[in-house]
């Protein structure tokens, strides 16, 4: 039987979607179509205008596909309908279902809005019509024109990544202002009762300014007993323990300051 299983799964791999989606691009048959019965929305002024432009295909992330818009501003994300739903992989497997909750998460990235540079979130179908129709472009330059109202979605303010400006700041002064901005995220979320799973610092976590932002949104869930502040920078204080031996003696004493306050 496992090697039925170990056999089965050598065929989903070499027929699988990644080299059909590299030939074929994306397409909006992809997308999740609802998250939810209800279907409110967060919205603020500006995601109108921001919405009213071309978006191009980026990448796909976990749970979401991402497009940058046309001036490089905003980025939209639109779920991956195979990650709504129980796999071939989870079935042959035996596993349970236990994908990640997007919506949960994205209602905890509502009350964190400064957090996660959030301008718009919607939740699945309308009747009513209050967004635009959008513009996208996939990796092959072919183009769709969808409707917003019949797609849950979410739009942010494009941010630079802190682990690029880290890696250039100019002094040492510069990288603890850029670290004391990551510990002052992780304590926003902590401090009203939320935690983020994801731990690829150098791919979602944003700076604007001094501020820090959590790019990811599909990660959100309520703290509970996991959470511990080293375990939450892992991927910082290795990077620092390589790279410098003075910052990371500093940044570990910040971390005992935050674990005991």
């Amino acid at each position: 039987m496992l090697l039925l299983r170990l056999a089965l799964l050598v065929m989903i791999a070499l027929s699988g979607p990644k080299a059909w989606q590299k030939a074929q691009g994306v397409s909006p048959r992809q997308f999740s179509r609802t998250l939810s019965t209800c279907h409110q929305c967060l919205s603020d002024a500006s995601a109108f205008e921001a919405l009213s432009q071309p978006y191009y295909y980026r990448c796909k992330g976990s749970q979401f596909y991402v497009f940058f818009s046309a001036d490089n501003q905003y980025v939209l994300k639109i779920p991956r309908a195979s990650k709504m739903r129980e796999s071939l992989t989870d079935r042959v497997m035996q596993r349970s279902m236990s994908k990640p909750d997007v919506k949960k998460s994205l209602q905890i990235a509502e009350q964190l809005k400064e957090e996660t540079a959030l301008i718009a979130v919607h939740y699945g179908q309308m009747e009513q019509s209050i967004w635009p129709a959008a513009l996208l472009y996939d990796h092959l330059h072919r183009s769709w024109i969808v409707d917003l109202n019949q797609l849950p979605f979410a739009l942010q303010k494009r941010q630079q990544l802190l682990s690029a400006s880290l890696q250039s700041a100019a002094d040492i002064a510069k990288s603890q202002q850029l670290l004391m901005a990551y510990l002052d995220l992780i304590q926003k979320e902590a401090s009203g009762g939320w935690m983020s799973h994801d731990r690829a610092f150098w791919l979602n976590v944003g700076i604007d300014g001094l501020h820090a932002t959590r790019i990811d949104l599909g990660s959100y869930v309520p703290i509970d007993a996991s959470f511990s502040w080293r375990r939450m920078v892992k991927p910082v204080s290795h990077y620092l323990r390589d790279k410098d031996p003075i910052l990371k003696e500093w940044f570990e004493k910040q971390l005992d300051q935050r674990e005991h306050s």
